[in-house]
């Protein structure tokens, strides 16, 4: 069953972060704090990502950030172009300004997680991994989130909003409290998903 558990962790980190974007054309503003809602997605996402690397290592975890960004990269560069350029009978009113945002939200996730997960949390938590010899996995999670939260909401808060009405600074404010404290939510949520997947992992069919 390990190699099941592994490709549903692999598939539900890409469609977090495949959904990211388009979730992020919506701002937020609660109790005072702008965020995009898309970035809680990908704050869930780095959650299940640190469970394979802590499960499978850095190799792994790499493998599953490369998928994810080939997967982005086929929607920008293929499924969001052959929308663009279909002849029109009927759309939403405001449906193609929501593709071209979406578009941009979209290379600047890339761009984000690209960073983020290749040269950010991977390697971190690997290091961690190897120091802590496999314990105290909540306390490298968390120590891995920070860095990983503030490089990723610079980024995409500057490629995905500057120029907008969007108050760019604010934005990538809000969306560093509102990942930290998510990150701090699921603390209980992924550590019972890698208790269940270190489980699952070794029951054989």
């Amino acid at each position: 069953m390990g190699p099941l558990v592994l490709q549903f962790l692999m598939a539900m980190f890409v469609t977090l972060n495949l959904m990211a974007p388009i979730a992020s054309n919506k701002v937020a503003i609660v109790f005072g704090v702008t965020f995009a809602v898309g970035s809680l997605l990908v704050g869930i996402s780095y959650g299940l990502l640190d469970v394979v690397n802590d499960w499978k290592g850095k190799a792994t975890a790499r493998q599953t950030v490369v998928v994810a960004l080939a997967v982005r990269a086929v929607f920008f560069l293929v499924v969001l172009p052959i929308v663009f350029l279909l002849p029109t009978s009927h759309a939403t009113e405001g449906f193609d300004a929501f593709l071209g945002m979406s578009a941009r939200l979209f290379f600047a996730g890339w761009v984000s997680l690209w960073l983020g997960g290749l040269y950010v949390n991977t390697p971190l938590f690997s290091n961690l991994r190897e120091r802590f010899k496999g314990r105290w996995f909540i306390l490298r999670y968390l120590v891995t989130s920070f860095p990983t939260i503030l490089v990723g909401s610079i980024v995409y808060g500057i490629l995905g909003f500057y120029g907008t009405k969007v108050d760019v600074f604010a934005l990538i404010w809000g969306t560093v409290v509102a990942r930290v404290l998510i990150s701090i939510v699921l603390v209980p949520v992924v550590a019972l998903v890698r208790i269940g997947v270190r489980h699952l992992g070794n029951t054989d069919n």
